[in-house]
């Protein structure tokens, strides 16, 4: 392997692999963090900015590698769900476009709401999700149990 010139990651034949962060403060992955957390959409475009695959960074966070990354990710994914509902009720009031009542600028609207609407159930169906909470078999989970005798009653 050869050494890292110029600021480029490390050469290993022919194929060029990015410098794995040692710590979830390093700059790269706190700059993907922010782009999370400001809700714009934009993981993939920072993680290939900063020279990381997408997949790379998730994976980094399932097995939290980094040390302490997993939390980090987890909570960036949290506070990006409250800023799609946030834009959610600026699209749906009509401030994000010049003139909201062109039929393009609505139907922009609804497209974008309800993507970030679907991303909201899907990441965190327990908090925005339609049917609520499920179990790794699909099941829901049930919110609340009143046991009366010995009859279960689950809703």
């Amino acid at each position: 392997m050869t050494e890292p010139t110029n600021n480029l990651p490390a050469v290993r034949g022919n194929k060029r692999h990015a410098l794995y962060p040692d710590s979830p403060d390093d700059q790269r992955l706190e700059a993907i963090l922010e782009a999370i957390r400001e809700g714009n959409l934009g993981f993939a475009a920072e993680c290939e900015r900063q020279g990381f695959k997408p997949s790379t960074v998730s994976q980094w966070a399932a097995r939290d590698t980094p040390e302490g990354f997993r939390a980090d990710y987890r909570e960036a994914r949290q506070i990006e769900m409250e800023a799609f509902a946030d834009d959610i009720l600026e699209t749906a009031e009509g401030k994000n476009n010049e003139d909201p009542d062109s039929a393009g600028a609505v139907y922009r609207d609804q497209l974008s709401i309800r993507t970030k609407q679907w991303l909201m159930q899907r990441r965190a169906p327990a908090q925005f999700g339609d049917r609520g909470a499920v179990d790794e078999a699909g099941k829901p989970v049930p919110i609340q149990r009143i046991v009366v005798g010995n009859q279960v009653i689950s809703f």
